[in-house]
This record gives C-alpha cells, sequence and structure tokens, in this order.
C-alpha cells in the first residue's frame, strides 16, 4: 500500500502528472458546460410541447389539472393530446433527472482533478528529485572537501 501510496504521490507531482489532470480539468469541465447547453436546446423545448399539450386539454376539460392526476379518457377529443402531453413530462422529467446525476459526476471529476493538478502544481518544486547539472555542481564541490582533508598542505598551494 505504501508503494501504491508513493507512486500516486510521484505521478501526480510530477510535470506530467499535473499537466494530464489540468487537462483533464479543462475536458470534463467543457463536457460539464456543453450538457448544460443541451438541456436549454433539447429537454425545455419538449416539456414546453407537454405544457401546451396540457393546456389544449385543460381548456377541452375547462379545469385546471396537475400533471400527477392529469386522467385521459378515451371518450375526450384530446385524448391523444392528454396521452402525449403526459409521456413528453414523464420523458422530460426523467431526462433532466438522468443529464442532473451526469452533472452531478462531472462536477465532482472536474473538482477532484482540478484539486489534484492545483496540488501537484504547487508539491512539484519539493518534490523533483535534483538535475543532473545541479548533481555535477554538489560532486565537484565535495570532490573539492575531500581533497582539503586529505591533503591540507596541497589544498593551501592551490589555493582551495
Amino acid at each position: 500500500m505504501k508503494k501504491v501510496c508513493n507512486h500516486l504521490i510521484e505521478e501526480i507531482t510530477s510535470k506530467q502528472g499535473y499537466t494530464a489532470l489540468f487537462k483533464a480539468f479543462v475536458v470534463i469541465t467543457t463536457v460539464y458546460l456543453v450538457s448544460i447547453i443541451q438541456v436549454t436546446n433539447i429537454i425545455l423545448p419538449i416539456e414546453a410541447d407537454a405544457y401546451k399539450l396540457k393546456f389544449t386539454v385543460e381548456k377541452e376539460l375547462k379545469k385546471s389539472i396537475e400533471f400527477d392526476s392529469l386522467v385521459c379518457k378515451i371518450e375526450t377529443k384530446s385524448y391523444a393530446d392528454c396521452k402525449l402531453a403526459k409521456y413528453k413530462y414523464e420523458l422530460s422529467n426523467s431526462s433532466i433527472g438522468a443529464l442532473d446525476v451526469f452533472q452531478e459526476l462531472l462536477y465532482l471529476l472536474a473538482y477532484v482533478t482540478g484539486l489534484l493538478s492545483v496540488v501537484g502544481f504547487i508539491c512539484y518544486p519539493y518534490t523533483t528529485k535534483s538535475t543532473k547539472s545541479e548533481e555535477a555542481g554538489n560532486n565537484s564541490e565535495d570532490a573539492k572537501h575531500e581533497e582539503v582533508e586529505n591533503n591540507p598542505e596541497d589544498a593551501k598551494s592551490n589555493n582551495i
């Protein structure tokens, strides 16, 4: 388990890791926003038609009725409108419910990927290993210190 956690931390705090998480954040956020637009373009006209048909039925019955209590009687002239209104209303409600759950999932994924990309970006300098040029600089300084310790007289003559 410790190896898995260490690997995840290394991946998230690597440059490729937090960059990939940020790209995922942008894509998921875009899909989230597009799904909101789809509600207005597809679902709302269906619901508007459902209400239009319901109002036709109410006009014939000469009373206001809620969708829940709407009963379609085959004897009425508006039987087809009544059934279609109920169908479209149920379709729009179930579609909006499914889209709402999908949007909640996208929101959660966007939140997590965005947060992890920010954490990875902030932690990147603290978790990366030193580069080869830094290691070469440290090695030459270590060599000088060893030379001074081993041959103090030679170090004085070389002005170390």
